[in-house]
């Protein structure tokens, strides 16, 4: 498959995949997102093999910036 091919493939994919989960915004958006994960990671896996998925989901995590939340009480 072309490279040109291959994008256009996964262009349509990534809208396909945009569509349902817009279509799906008034569902339990915690369970969508794990859904998804879960479809990601069972793909990547048989694609790349399971050492190389670990590698990319923890990449992934290193990559997020962790924002601390200072809890106050308001009198």
């Amino acid at each position: 498959m072309s490279e040109k091919k291959l994008r256009k493939s996964e262009n349509e994919l990534l809208t396909i995949v945009s569509k349902f989960a817009y279509e799906l915004k008034h569902e339990d958006q915690m369970a969508l997102s794990a859904a998804l994960m879960v479809a990601a990671k069972t793909i990547y896996i048989n694609q790349l093999g399971l050492e190389q998925t670990q590698d990319l989901f923890q990449a992934m995590a290193d990559s997020m910036d962790v924002i601390e939340v200072e809890k106050i009480t308001l009198h």
